[in-house]
Order: structure tokens, then sequence, then C-alpha cells
């Protein structure tokens, strides 16, 4: 009697997160948030493997991953492609009118496609929450981002990881960055600060909380102004200017010491 052909299945991601427990670094995940001042922006995931990973997955990963992306796109969003040298990534982006569909976003886990290879991560982001809050005042609008991010030691399948695992797993991550219209009040968990950006980073077993206060201008409600809100911007401005201005006691401080020269010496 002869044995039925057992078709392969296609490649899963969640095949390729089991084999991250045999080469090191070789899946990262990263969501991103641009915020504007009205409360539109965009919201995207990028999910990148190691180009020593892919071979295993079959040719047609990068075929499928593509289609996701095009259903994306079909859907109002967009993708890209990219080689970030030795990973292939694909980006995933949501453009977002109100704070709502930003936390229905924010929300979502990585099975929004519904390709067999694209519905396993979920189980790695699951325990991931972020929300975020919006409240206008007369001149600016103030935003409140706070998550919960997290990266298990182990891949799916895995239960108890040794500490080899762990140490092939150390350039693995999750990350998530949020960029503020205007500027950062104040971040907490030692997020990373690059302009009006704040970045957090989760390795192999680290579970982070966080919090992000950050505001922007509301250019729309001074546009709806006219010139009264024009004049408004403009007193602001004067104030952010002479609250940073240093003091005639600063400047005095500051000036270098100009040494007196001896009695009835000529320069």
């Amino acid at each position: 009697m002869t044995m039925p052909r057992i078709r392969r299945p296609l490649a899963t991601l969640g095949l390729l997160l089991v084999l991250c427990c045999a080469l090191s670094g070789c899946v990262r995940l990263q969501r991103s948030v641009k915020l504007n001042s009205d409360g539109t922006g965009t919201f995207s995931f990028m999910l990148a493997f190691s180009d020593k990973l892919i071979p295993f997955a079959g040719a047609s990963f990068a075929n499928q991953m593509n289609a996701c992306g095009a259903s994306v796109k079909a859907g109002g969003g967009s993708y890209s492609a990219a080689d970030r040298g030795g990973y292939s990534s694909w980006t995933f982006t949501w453009p977002f009118n109100t704070i709502d569909r930003l936390n229905d976003l924010l929300r979502m886990d990585t099975a929004f496609c519904t390709f067999p290879n694209t519905n396993v991560p979920a189980s790695v982001t699951a325990a991931d929450t972020f929300a975020v809050t919006a409240q206008s005042h007369f001149l600016t609008t103030t935003f409140v981002v706070t998550g919960h991010l997290s990266f298990p030691l182990q891949a799916t399948g895995s239960t108890s990881p040794d500490s080899n695992t762990a140490a092939l797993l150390k350039e693995a991550h999750s990350s998530f960055s949020v960029s503020m219209p205007g500027w950062v009040s104040s971040q907490s968990a030692g997020g990373t600060v690059s302009g009006s950006t704040v970045t957090y980073t989760a390795r192999a077993g680290d579970t982070l909380n966080f919090q992000i206060v950050g505001s922007g201008l509301n250019i729309p409600a001074l546009l709806a102004l006219g010139g009264g809100g024009l004049l408004a911007l403009g007193v602001l401005a004067l104030g952010v200017r002479l609250y940073h201005r240093p003091s005639a006691a600063a400047l005095e401080r500051a000036a270098p010491e100009i040494p007196s020269l001896p009695s009835g010496q000529i320069v």
C-alpha cells in the first residue's frame, strides 16, 4: 500500500519564530505612530526577518508577504519592502483621522492578513497594549500615550527556553515609537528621545510599561480664529522666547573675566 503523499504546507511565521531559536536576531517587530496636532496621522507595523532565515521559509514567502501588503493597500493603507542590511523587511502603514481609529489600529495584532503564513505572530504581540488620549486646549493639543511592551524569551511552540536559546535571541527585539506633532513634555521607563520622537525597545525577556506626554500647536483652531489666532501664535512664540532668554544676572555670570592690568601699563 502506497502511503499518501503529504503536501508540504506553506511556510508560516510560526515556523519562522520557532527557527528564531536557532538563529541569532532573526526577527524584529516595530510599531510607529506619527501624530499631527489635529489628531490625524499614520500607524506603521514593520516585520523584519534575517536573510539567513528567509530560505527556510521557501521561495513563496516573499511573494505572500507582498500579497499581504497588496491587501493592506486595497484597504486604504500602504506597504513597502526593503533590504535593511541583512534583514528583509515589510512595512504596513495605515492612515487615521481620529484618535479612536488610532486606538483600533494599536489593538490590532499581526494577524491583519488572511494568508496562513501571516497569522501566527499574534502570539508574540498579544500581551502588548497601547492607548492614546488627546485633550485640546486653546493654543495646544496634549497627547498621552501609555503602553505595555514585551518580548518573550520563547518563540512559538517553546515552553522553557534555556540559556543558549536566550543568548541566540539577544538581537531579536520589538519596539514602539511615537512622534509628537510639536514637543515631548515627559516620558517614563527610559525611552530614547530624538527630537519629538520617543522610542522604546524590548529585547528577549523584557517587559516595559511606559507613559509619554507630548503636545503640538492647535493649528486648525488658530487658523479658525483668523487674525486673532495669528496674534495669539505670535504672543505664544514671544513668550517661549522670553521664557528661555537668560537673565541679565545670568549673562553677567557667563561673561569672561577680563584681568586687570598693573597700574600705569599701556597695552
